[in-house]
């Protein structure tokens, strides 16, 4: 019988087992399932950008954003 009765965080994925559930994080946030954080790949250094480009956290898991900064220079900020 499916009751909705879970305690995991509003976007993680909420797995059913047998007379249990299992909640996972979506990508782009870290944490038990129940309680979700977004990773800020801009301050732990696993963004891509370009270093003459800066980068910018988006929030609710979308990852990030570059942007060109460097006099001179223009593109995507990769």
């Amino acid at each position: 019988m499916v009751t909705g009765a879970h305690n995991c965080f509003d976007a993680a994925h909420c797995t059913d087992l047998a007379g249990s559930f299992a909640c996972a994080c979506p990508a782009g946030y870290a944490g038990d399932g129940v309680s979700c954080d977004d990773l800020d790949e801009c301050a732990a250094g696993t963004a891509a950008c370009d270093p003459r480009a800066t980068c910018t956290n988006l929030a609710g898991g979308a990852g990030y954003e570059c942007h060109c900064t460097a006099v001179g220079y223009a593109g995507d900020g990769f």
